[in-house]
């Protein structure tokens, strides 16, 4: 673990994380899961994981197309709400507008 964390991921921080943690969130980003090990051991598992730069391309655009589709959400949440304090404004404006 302190090897990880001195030599590997301090060269390596752009890439891999900063830290264990990120680390192991982008572990998991990438739909890698973690497999029961003793105490201070870690392992993580993928079932389409290979070593090769094809495989790792495959992944890279599955986690980017699951984060596209999360700032789509975020994107269209965003637009009803622009668009319904639009049309409050809207409302309002023909309030103070009406002269009865």
């Amino acid at each position: 673990m302190k090897k990880l964390c001195s030599e590997i991921l301090l060269k390596s921080s752009f890439v891999l994380g900063k830290n264990v943690t990120e680390f192991i969130v982008n572990l998991r980003s990438h739909g890698f899961r973690s497999v029961a090990k003793g105490p201070g051991e870690l392992e993580f598992s993928h079932d389409e994981f290979s070593r090769g730069p094809l495989m790792k391309k495959k992944m890279m655009v599955i986690a980017l197309s699951k984060s596209i589709e999360r700032l789509d959400a975020q994107l269209k949440g965003l637009k009803c709400r622009l668009k319904a304090k639009k049309d409050s404004l809207k409302v309002e404006n023909l309030f103070q507008n009406l002269r009865i």
